[in-house]
């Protein structure tokens, strides 16, 4: 197996994994942000002005959360092409030192 090769898999790969820890994160984040909202607020935040409003919130964390994963996807489809052009390259480069 090609090293170069096995490097760009491996990195596919641990993207991927990534992908899907962060977008498990973002269920579970908005599942007990939802459970959190549904709770009566304690007396210190109902208090709070301007009311703490949860819907808000839990668009706020939404967005940070597609952020990352904007940034992942970006990185991710980098690789790829990279993960296309360098086993052509490699042959390139092979053809090239038989000359």
């Amino acid at each position: 197996m090609n090293s170069m090769n096995y490097t760009y898999d491996r990195s596919k790969t641990l993207i991927v994994q990534r992908l899907q820890t962060i977008q498990r994160q973002l269920q579970q984040a908005s599942q007990a942000l939802q459970d959190f909202g549904n709770q009566p607020l304690p007396q210190c935040l109902s208090g709070m002005n301007p009311p703490l409003d949860f819907t808000t919130l839990s668009a706020m964390v939404t967005a940070v959360v597609r952020k990352g994963q904007y940034k992942l996807k970006q990185r991710f489809e980098y690789n790829k092409k990279m993960l296309k052009l360098v086993p052509t390259d490699h042959l390139f480069v092979k053809n090239c030192l038989r000359f």
